[in-house]
């Protein structure tokens, strides 16, 4: 019979925001820029995510100067993280999130240990990023808060996903999710293009 495989790649930032225009006059804050870039963004569907209190506080610190200037939303969201180095942000299920480096985007923390459904041993990835394989788990998205149990490798906090891969293999009967990550309040070892 044949062979049916499915794979599939998820990362966070990956919606196409070049379509969505954001207008700015005058002086303002980057928060208000958040809100403009909120706005242009209900237009294609997407909604204000997490931006937690002390997030807003960072946005709504400092003014600047700006005239008029019109571009993407990409552009705009790019400014704040020049502006705000410890901010990041992504879109998932539509909704746009601002997250403080330390924070992580899930309210649940997911433990991996070898009786809980981690496979094999966690691994050094790339600079300051880890990889672990896991039975498949549909709750191994971007942005979620994992605790590593391993003897070997010990990681000294927990790890928020920034990439997941699913497979399901029927006939050769793999079914796992390998996921990386970096330790919560490090910079991951690649930048996602959005």
């Amino acid at each position: 019979g044949a062979d049916i495989i499915t794979s599939c790649q998820m990362m966070p930032g990956h919606v196409s925001l070049d379509s969505a225009h954001v207008w700015l006059q005058g002086a303002g804050s980057s928060w208000d820029i958040y809100q403009a870039v909120l706005s242009a963004l209900g237009n294609f569907g997407i909604a204000k995510g997490h931006c937690s209190a002390a997030v807003k506080a960072i946005l709504q610190g400092g003014a600047y100067t700006r005239f008029s200037e019109v571009g993407n939303a990409s552009k705009f969201l790019a400014g704040i993280k020049h502006r705000h180095p410890q901010l990041s942000w992504n879109i998932l299920q539509n909704q746009l999130n601002i997250y403080n480096v330390n924070e992580h985007e899930a309210p649940e923390m997911i433990l991996l240990n070898k009786d809980s459904g981690m496979l094999g041993l966690p691994s050094k990835a790339q600079d300051r990023n880890y990889k672990v394989r896991a039975l498949l788990n549909p709750d191994l998205v971007p942005g979620t808060r994992v605790r590593i149990e391993s003897s070997v490798l010990p990681l000294k906090t927990d790890m928020k996903i920034i990439k997941s891969t699913f497979v399901g293999d029927s006939l050769e009967g793999d079914w796992y999710t390998e996921v990386e990550g970096t330790l919560l309040g490090v910079t991951p070892g690649f930048k996602l293009e959005v």
